[in-house]
């Protein structure tokens, strides 16, 4: 009797006419968009963002208890549970290291041997954290070109690292940062600046040396956005090595001398050594609602935003001019706003009463302050094989837009970028226009997905002057276009999940990405 009451249901579905099937499809998406409002997005923000969350910084109670409150959110929108033992978190350990004085850097030229500590003839500048090098060839620079030419054109540097000698006047990014990108594009795997370096300057940046990193603990190391290692040291401290090849440091820095050579017979390793700070356990937030397809609904788009901020003035949260006496980094657009756009999209989703073809999976992480861990654990313990998972959407900062305006970073490079301009012009009563942002599109959690060939689409509002201050609180943020962005959002992900096809990249971004 049941299977004839389904085959009755089939008929009466073929039976439909299409373009009422589309009508009825465009009325039931229209009243779950509905629930999307400026009201529900200004009130949770005003929660996750309230002093009493202390900026939600990892770990923290206070996280742990936002987290909980998040979870309870996807209880009440009716995703199914996608956490640990039936829950909603997905728990698991990070562990805090601190580079420490036993981190060296070793050359061997000619038969001798220097070795420098870090934090004595050695300081870590920044970029890539320092990563664990055996015995690679060097590279020797010497100047800056004044005219901004290509320094090591005629030179291969892959899997070099670059000893730079450079003079005390060009200690500074406008003229070190051009060098740090052609070097990270020819290959090379360490910079390392040798100057005669001011002892104010020397004294000021030394103990900065010992950088604290965070890991997932059980998931491989990785520098998400596979920045370059930057080194510096005294310019007689490479005096030995620098007499070794037969140059003489002291005739090095004639103005406007550059030239560069490989060292034949240099080889350098460096031996980063950490002390373990703590290892506290956090957790992510996972909902899911089972695609509506039977084929497709084991294929995901799957939809994140970050709950963890920056805390207090006691760690890393920032003084404002605007509001000079707040001690709280309340993180209202960052990302409070993009953890609340998730929740709404969960709660509209689920109200559909015909559920999209594929999988929907809803991840409010955490920790991404601290390196984007959440996400990076998330796409080792997914929910649906990452090679199923067809689109990542992530909403970092959706709050402080320029008016009428959604901002992206790298909005195509893949092919919803072009869903997005279809859905806007489709929807003028959005009222809004895409715009690319300034940002990094390294520097946030679709990042993960991203080294795994997903085709992300990364919302993002742009740095602002309260960013990781504490004047970013919910006051400031502007919830009615807050609420129209996550509207475009739901639109998006609901063509992606019906879509026969999968989203695809463009070829030169993804070039771009190995």
């Amino acid at each position: 009797m049941l299977r004839f009451a389904r085959s009755i249901v089939a008929v009466a579905a073929m039976a439909t006419p299409l373009s009422a099937q589309s009508q009825a499809r465009d009325i039931m998406a229209d009243q779950a968009m509905a629930t999307i409002t400026e009201q529900d997005f200004a009130t949770k923000l005003a929660a996750l963002a309230h002093d009493s969350t202390r900026g939600r910084e990892t770990p923290s109670p206070e996280l742990a208890r936002a987290t909980e409150w998040v979870a309870l959110q996807f209880g009440r929108a009716g995703l199914n549970p996608a956490g640990d033992d039936g829950g909603y978190l997905q728990a698991f350990r990070l562990r805090q290291e601190r580079l420490d004085s036993l981190s060296t850097l070793t050359v061997t030229a000619a038969g001798a041997t220097s070795s420098w500590a870090l934090g004595k003839e050695l300081v870590y500048v920044g970029g890539g954290y320092p990563a664990e090098l055996a015995d690679v060839p060097v590279v020797l620079a010497i100047g800056i070109p004044e005219d901004g030419t290509p320094v090591f054109a005629d030179t291969p540097i892959g899997g070099a690292a670059i000893l730079h000698v450079i003079g005390p006047d060009k200690l500074s990014g406008r003229f070190l940062n051009p060098m740090l990108q052609e070097a990270s594009r020819g290959g090379a795997v360490a910079h390392i600046v040798a100057s005669e370096i001011p002892a104010e300057l020397w004294e000021e940046v030394r103990p900065a040396s010992y950088r604290s990193r965070w890991q997932v603990v059980g998931v491989p190391d990785g520098d998400t956005e596979r920045r370059l290692g930057s080194y510096a040291i005294q310019l007689r401290t490479a005096g030995d090595v620098l007499r070794t090849v037969g140059e003489d440091p002291t005739t090095l820095l004639t103005p406007g001398s550059t030239r560069v050579r490989r060292l034949d017979g240099v080889r350098l390793s460096l031996t980063p050594h950490h002390t373990t700070v703590q290892e506290p356990e956090i957790a992510n937030v996972v909902g899911v609602l089972v695609g509506s397809d039977p084929e497709l609904r084991h294929e995901a788009v799957v939809f994140t935003g970050h709950i963890d901020h920056v805390g207090t003035m006691a760690g890393r949260c920032r003084p404002s001019g605007v509001l000079p006496a707040d001690s709280i980094c309340n993180g209202a657009d960052d990302n409070a706003s993009g953890t609340v756009g998730v929740i709404e999209l969960a709660e509209a989703f689920a109200s559909l009463e015909a559920r999209p073809a594929r999988t929907l999976v809803f991840a409010a992480v955490t920790a991404e302050e601290r390196g984007l861990c959440g996400s990076r654990f998330y796409v080792e313990h997914p929910v649906i094989p990452i090679e199923r998972t067809v689109a990542e959407i992530n909403l970092d900062m959706i709050a402080r837009n320029p008016p009428d305006t959604v901002g992206f970073v790298g909005k195509d490079y893949t092919s919803l970028g072009a869903v997005v301009d279809r859905v806007l012009a489709e929807h003028p009563e959005l009222g809004l226009v895409a715009a690319e942002h300034e940002g990094r599109y390294g520097a946030s959690d679709h990042f993960p997905f991203v080294l795994r060939g997903v085709p992300a689409l990364f919302f993002f509002s742009g740095e602002h002057e309260d960013l990781h201050t504490a004047a970013d609180n919910p006051e400031r943020a502007d919830a009615e276009q807050a609420a129209r962005i996550v509207r475009l959002a739901f639109l998006v992900g609901l063509d992606v999940a019906n879509a026969a096809e999968r989203p695809t990249w463009d070829e030169e971004a993804w070039r771009s990405m190995q």
